[in-house]
């Protein structure tokens, strides 16, 4: 919550540092793990060859335990979670979270970044409702983006998180 106060006044400060992204995404699977496991999820991870990049290794992994949390969340027992990397294009590496779980309606798609949003309030409630919408203020500070994909209900979802691969500016 007090990042998201922090992104909100303009006062997050980010500790930039080059990071190996792929080694920040295979840890956060490694942490992940035993959760997906217990609930009979398959968790899998795909690397490409990335770039270092200028980021803050603690907020990126924080943005990527969101994303994997969310999608637990979403996908039933017996369901997958993949994580991707690749380069978008020569200026920015994107990291793709497909589940196959509930999916999201289209109306629901920029929705479900906002604050205390939950596509259903019933399911699992242990959830603050601000995990998607911490880790987009966390992907914007860092001059990237992160956007939902769907089909729409039942067809599982995907979020797609972009950076640059140059270090963003900042005020």
């Amino acid at each position: 919550m007090a990042d998201l106060s922090a992104v909100d006044e303009n006062a997050l400060v980010l500790n930039l540092q080059e990071v190996d992204l792929s080694q920040v995404v295979s840890a956060a699977a490694a942490a992940a793990a035993p959760r997906f496991a217990d609930e009979d999820i398959a968790l899998s991870v795909r690397l490409s060859r990335l770039p270092v990049l200028p980021l803050d290794r603690q907020r990126i992994e924080q943005v990527l335990a969101n994303l994997l949390e969310n999608a637990l969340r979403h996908t039933p027992a017996g369901g997958a979670v993949t994580i991707t990397t690749s380069l978008a294009d020569p200026e920015h590496v994107q990291i793709s979270v497909q589940d196959t779980g509930d999916g999201i309606p289209a109306d629901q798609l920029e929705a479900v970044f906002g604050r205390f949003h939950r596509l259903d309030p019933a399911r699992r409630p242990d959830g603050s409702g601000l995990g998607l919408t911490i880790a987009r203020s966390l992907v914007r500070a860092h001059g990237g983006a992160l956007t939902a994909f769907s089909e729409g209900r039942g067809h599982g979802a995907r979020l797609d998180l972009v950076l640059p691969v140059a270090p963003a500016e900042f005020p």
